[in-house]
């Protein structure tokens, strides 16, 4: 039974996503995506704000959940610019605030 399990976890295809954002209120600087990616990997990638707007893509095997925010992850510090969504293979947009991501919902 694990065996089958095995076989299946590893015959999952990874299918791309994208991601396109839009920041009320943060006209530049860096978006910052943490999320599990294709082979169960852990990936935190970062995108360049320009004119409000961020774009992130990528690989995974299905549904995931993520944290999105405008500082590099930190577990030491609060970030009101943090929030968590699922994102999944497809193409998703985002609509935040800069100040207050954690109401974003």
């Amino acid at each position: 039974m694990l065996i089958a399990a095995s076989l299946l976890i590893n015959n999952v295809k990874a299918q791309s996503f994208t991601l396109n954002g839009t920041i009320e209120g943060k006209a530049s600087g860096f978006a910052y995506l943490n999320y599990t990616a294709k082979g169960n990997k852990r990936q935190t990638d970062s995108a360049k704000i320009q004119n409000g707007k961020f774009a992130f893509a990528g690989q995974l095997d299905g549904p995931t959940m993520s944290s999105l925010s405008l500082e590099p992850p930190s577990r030491m510090s609060y970030n009101a610019d943090y929030t968590t969504l699922f994102i999944e293979p497809g193409k998703m947009t985002a609509t935040l605030k800069a100040g207050i991501f954690a109401m974003a919902g």
